[in-house]
């Protein structure tokens, strides 16, 4: 299921980035006005392809005062369309953007197939397999369709959630949880910044809920090989949440609650946003990651080495008589020798270099 917001948004956007440049038409020639939801994006669309060919000489600091005039539109004029320019997030992702659109089209469609399939399947189940495989792909499509967005408003309101978001954002008390965020917000921030991390840095290391889902979510977009940015990241936090089975997305048995370490999680969408205005320096994802990648191979390796331990017969370190307080296993690891027969076989992993201050991550120029 597309959400009319996002689906909004992905119009603002590509609306934007041709009122930013006439030129980047080129780029999605395949998609006509009528694929646009919202009729003023539609017709501004329009008029800026017909500027294109009739006006090709009009300055592009021109064309929201040529494209208001030609519209006559009630709120539509040069001040908004330069605001809706000026709000496209990168111009030159007008691909993508395109493609969300496209996207939207394509699902409304086959949304709008499935009332027949569900007539064609007939109220009685359970009798027959192959009717009862039309109502389940009549309700899949159901779920696939999309509230039409409102066109009652011919200038419809420019998002701005994130500034928003930032106003009622309060930091974790967690220390772990603020580093966790800080990763993601220098990940959404500095779309470089995930080729730096993606290949050690896995989903685990974040806390079950909205950091790990996001995360993932990051890494799904970069191996599309799409830009990391807010919309886009959410918008494949929409499509992972309409296609996903509750059962295979709920936290297992023995991981922490998502509120264990973060008791300010909302909604994923908000946190998103909220993440995207977060002060970070470049390169604090390589940084923290980096602390939290040896701090939980530490903690395993101690596991390992207790159970290693145990099972040769040999006292638990963290509970000898001789010990005067009880023992972290990260303590174990530190003050118990290696068992000869273990450590031999043992595989070297090797953690990516360690940060110079693991507490404050340097800029990076």
């Amino acid at each position: 299921m597309t959400n009319p917001h996002l689906a909004l948004r992905a119009e603002q956007a590509l609306v934007g980035a041709l009122l930013h440049e006439r030129l980047l038409l080129d780029e999605i020639a395949y998609l006509p006005p009528d694929r646009l939801t919202h009729p003023t994006y539609q017709a501004v669309y329009e008029q800026i392809a017909r500027s294109r060919t009739a006006h090709p000489d009009l300055p592009s600091a021109h064309l929201p005062e040529f494209i208001a005039q030609r519209l006559d539109l009630p709120g539509v004029d040069a001040a908004y369309l330069r605001t809706l320019a000026d709000g496209c997030p990168e111009p030159e992702d007008i691909a993508v953007y395109a493609r969300m659109v496209q996207e939207t089209h394509v699902r409304a469609t086959l949304a709008a197939h499935a009332p027949r399939l569900a007539a064609s399947a007939g109220p009685v189940r359970g009798v027959d397999d192959r009717l009862d495989h039309l109502d389940r792909l009549a309700q899949a499509l159901t779920r696939q369709s999309r509230a039409a967005a409102d066109s009652a408003d011919p200038a419809p309101t420019i998002t701005t959630r994130a500034l928003d978001a930032h106003t009622r954002y309060e930091p974790p008390l967690d220390e772990r949880a603020r580093r966790e965020e800080l990763i993601l917000a220098d990940l959404l921030q500095h779309r470089g910044q995930v080729a730096e991390v993606e290949t050690w840095l896995t989903p685990e290391i974040f806390a079950p809920g909205p950091r790990r889902e996001i995360y993932e979510t990051i890494l799904t977009v970069a191996e599309n090989g799409e830009p990391i940015s807010e919309l886009t990241v959410e918008w494949e936090l929409s499509r992972r949440s309409a296609t996903a089975d509750p059962a295979a997305t709920a936290p297992r048995p023995d991981e922490p609650a998502p509120a264990a370490r973060h008791s300010t999680d909302t909604s994923t969408p908000d946190y998103l946003a909220r993440l995207v205005v977060t002060a970070v320096v470049v390169g604090a994802a390589v940084d923290l990651g980096n602390q939290l990648f040896t701090e939980d191979l530490r903690a395993s390796l101690a596991i390992d080495a207790v159970r290693t331990l145990t099972r040769n017969g040999q006292p638990n370190p963290t509970t000898t008589p001789s010990s005067a307080s009880t023992v972290s296993p990260r303590q174990t690891v530190t003050l118990t020798q290696p068992d000869p027969q273990t450590s031999a076989s043992a595989p070297l992993v090797q953690p990516p270099p360690q940060a110079a201050e693991p507490d404050q991550p340097k800029p990076r120029p």
